[in-house]
């Protein structure tokens, strides 16, 4: 660095490039300061000088006139030791972060592999689960499990029904729908992951299951079925229902009652109507009433088939119809406040 040009930058009189190349070059070579600002200039001896009120004030007026004009660079004096001290400050960082990485072990992360078992046919397949259980899944559902399975027993309903029955296995198995988790208890279940429509469906045949959300969206507090019992969970209002299941009853068929048991009946409250065995017809009237509309359907067709379970009036219509329809294998469409009810097609 040309010597002339560090004194005229020590002098206030570079310009600004000038200025800035200088500072970067003492900044890298901090000790050619000494050859510039001997150290004995730094090292003032005290001296106690009294002033008069003349030299006062034409000190404060010189102390004003130097404060009006731009900043000198006074740190230049002090550069070295702010260089030395940045340079120690980092020094120490880097050794702690060095240090610190050193100690930390960062944990690893495992990625399993995941297989798939679909049922492109147009009939039920049966498989075995690596624990042995079996599951029988009907057409177009799919499930899936991951190489660990022994550790975790999880099983995902991708989407479609699946019947599942265990053999007394030592760790239950954990089946998984849309984030809700069916735990039996050596049982026979079917799970249908309604993926289409957000609805999650639980049939219990055998034993007893426990379900529950592992989902944080999804707020379901644990509820453990008896055997013929359907939980319906919407996932939408995140509302669900939970309904005896019977078997289809032909119409060629009646219902008996068994001895000494009180005939099908319906209880009514301020929040629900709980039906036991009641013939489907009347459930409709019921329904009709609380809801306001209309039901269409064939009364004399629908005579023998019957319903149990609690309707909660702030359950909806759309939710309530499906739910009936489903059991009872029909189908429905609204138009305005009319309901039309008909026999589900075969195709379907």
């Amino acid at each position: 660095m040309d010597t002339a040009l560090i004194n005229k930058f020590l002098n206030n009189q570079c310009l600004p490039e000038e200025a800035e190349d200088v500072a970067g070059f003492l900044l890298a070579h901090p000790d050619q300061l000494d050859k510039f600002l001997p150290i004995g200039e730094w090292n003032l001896k005290e001296e106690v000088l009294v002033l008069s009120y003349d030299n006062k004030l034409a000190l404060k007026q010189k102390i004003d006139t130097v404060i009006s004009q731009p900043r000198k660079l006074f740190f230049v004096k002090y550069l070295r030791y702010m260089v030395a001290a940045a340079c120690v400050i980092m020094a120490i960082f880097i050794a702690n972060f060095l240090f610190h990485y050193q100690q930390v072990s960062l944990p690893s992360i495992t990625a399993y592999k995941v297989d798939y078992i679909e049922n492109l046919s147009d009939k039920p397949i049966d498989t075995i689960l690596p624990d042995g259980a079996n599951a029988q899944l009907q057409p177009g559902s799919r499930l899936s499990f991951k190489e660990n399975f022994s550790l975790t027993k999880r099983v995902q309903v991708e989407t479609g029904k699946i019947l599942f029955e265990e053999h007394g296995q030592t760790k239950p198995l954990i089946v998984i729908a849309q984030g809700i988790a069916v735990t039996p208890l050596g049982t026979k279940f079917i799970v249908n992951n309604r993926k289409e429509k957000k609805v999650v469906e639980v049939e219990l045949i055998e034993g007893s299951v426990k379900i529950e959300s592992i989902d944080s969206s999804v707020s379901l507090a644990p509820v453990v079925l008896n055997p013929n019992q359907q939980l319906r969970i919407d996932l939408q209002t995140l509302k669900y229902t939970r309904t005896a299941i019977y078997p289809e009853v032909k119409s060629n068929q009646k219902v008996k009652s068994r001895a000494g048991s009180k005939a099908p009946d319906a209880i009514w409250s301020n929040q629900e109507m709980r039906f036991n065995q009641t013939a489907l017809p009347i459930v409709l009237d019921k329904i009709a009433f609380q809801y306001k509309v209309y039901i269409a359907h064939d009364r004399k067709a629908l005579s023998d088939h019957r319903f149990t379970g609690d309707i909660y009036y702030n359950d909806a219509i759309e939710t309530l119809m499906e739910h009936i329809c489903q059991v009872n294998n029909l189908d429905y469409h609204m138009k305005g406040d009319t309901i039309y009810l008909e026999k589900r097609s075969s195709t379907k």
